[in-house]
């Protein structure tokens, strides 16, 4: 069982720009990729929302007013934030190319864990993409497929893992959006409820999610 082979990135389509002044020498592209990268870093710890771009530029070694030769206002550098998760997104889908769980058991859990530790080790990226991508559904011309995923869910799921029915892609969908729902409440928003509310620790969320995805199997 070659979980790789169920798991395919999509490219997503280009992000419209109109508010990013486009670097016409070496040097502005330069500039504008310590923005973005200034931006990333600080996003690990405050989220992108109350980010000033007094901020960014310090981090960035750069002065203020350099910003506005690249861009128009702070949000502008969200397509580029948008990018940076469409990247991580492929590398982390490219992370099963090696494995070879011996049975639907095994798959479920290397699911779980390997999705919880994409949430953990990128909260604040993850948290900022999801929640522009809610106030602003139109920042990106088409947004990235993540459908494999459930795809693959549902093949696992299945009795026959390489011929999965129309149930079991819907088992499969219905699994990844437990998965996911949990794990962003959880992990992106674990000082607000319900996360707060439930007290749960992240350990006892991968062991029941697991529990629960394979209850889901025909």
């Amino acid at each position: 069982m070659n979980l790789y082979s169920q798991v395919k990135y999509v490219q997503s389509g280009e992000f419209m720009r109109p508010e990013i002044i486009e670097p016409t020498h070496q040097k502005g592209r330069e500039s504008q990729e310590r923005i973005v990268r200034a931006t990333l870093a600080l996003i690990k710890e405050v989220p992108f929302d109350q980010l000033t771009i007094a901020q960014i530029m310090e981090e960035a070694g750069m002065a203020v007013g350099t910003f506005y030769r690249r861009f128009k206002t702070k949000e502008s550098v969200l397509p580029f934030v948008f990018k940076a998760y469409d990247e991580l997104f492929e590398r982390w889908a490219s992370s099963f190319e090696d494995e070879n769980p011996r049975t639907p058991g095994e798959a479920i859990e290397l699911i779980v864990r390997k999705t919880a530790q994409l949430f953990l080790k990128n909260a604040g990226l993850i948290r900022t993409v999801h929640l522009y991508n809610r106030l602003h559904p139109r920042m990106s011309n088409a947004p990235p497929n993540r459908g494999e995923l459930s795809r693959l869910m549902g093949a696992v799921l299945a009795k026959d893992f390489h011929h999965p029915s129309r149930d079991d892609l819907l088992r499969g969908r219905m699994a990844v959006l437990t998965m996911v729902s949990a794990m962003t409440e959880q992990i992106l928003y674990c000082d607000l409820p319900p996360t707060t509310t439930t007290n749960l620790r992240n350990k006892d969320v991968h062991v029941f999610l697991v529990k629960m995805m394979g209850a889901l199997a025909a």
